[in-house]
């Protein structure tokens, strides 16, 4: 039997998909922005993963067909709420490409990069698409082609609704809108239905 040859576009989708006791992804979009978020600070599989600017913020081509190639060979698939999950066989898959990480530095690096993609997982997979894309269109302009869909989104309404829901905190609210703490407290005072502390 020949050895499989290490895919580290197969590797990153199904890190993903397996992080967090293997918890389905919501959306295709929401994929995508996990996957940015969490590539980001891992040069190798970032530059592989070549993100481009797209009119909904990030976009890997190169993760879009690995995963599609990964739905047809059966080791993702897309469940009945339109969720990307990982399947028996691709936590096989997943586990011959963890055994091709001989050296110490993959093995840390695979480690940091689950830690990250459990951290990045859970605080964003229960974001709607409007929060994905309000949150990434105002943290990473440069990756944002412009969209009808960037300038239809009701980016203080949907801020509010994220720091009701405890998803975003005051000082994430002014960062995002570029605005002083002060004032991000004061729209929160004025809007919120929640009592907020200083």
């Amino acid at each position: 039997m020949s050895e499989e040859e290490f895919d580290p576009l197969s590797f990153i989708v199904l890190e993903i998909l397996r992080s967090r006791d293997n918890e389905p992804i919501k959306q295709k979009i929401l994929f995508q922005k996990i996957a940015f978020l969490s590539l980001r600070n891992f040069k190798k599989f970032f530059q592989i993963s070549d993100f481009k600017p797209h009119r909904f913020g990030p976009y890997s081509a190169p993760l879009d067909t690995s995963s599609a190639q990964l739905v047809e060979l059966g080791d993702i698939k897309i469940n009945q709420n339109g969720e990307f999950e990982i399947t028996e066989e691709g936590k096989e898959y997943s586990d011959r490409l963890h055994t091709q990480l001989e050296d110490e530095e993959s093995k840390k690096m695979d480690e940091e990069l689950e830690n990250i993609i459990n951290t990045v997982k859970e605080d964003f997979n229960d974001f709607t698409t409007d929060e994905i894309l309000a949150f990434i269109y105002k943290s990473f302009p440069e990756y944002v082609e412009p969209s009808i869909k960037a300038e239809e989104l009701e980016y203080e309404k949907i801020f509010l609704k994220m720091y009701e829901e405890g998803k975003i905190g005051v000082s994430k609210i002014a960062e995002l809108m570029d605005w002083t703490y002060d004032r991000a407290y004061d729209f929160i005072k004025r809007n919120a239905k929640t009592v907020v502390l200083r």
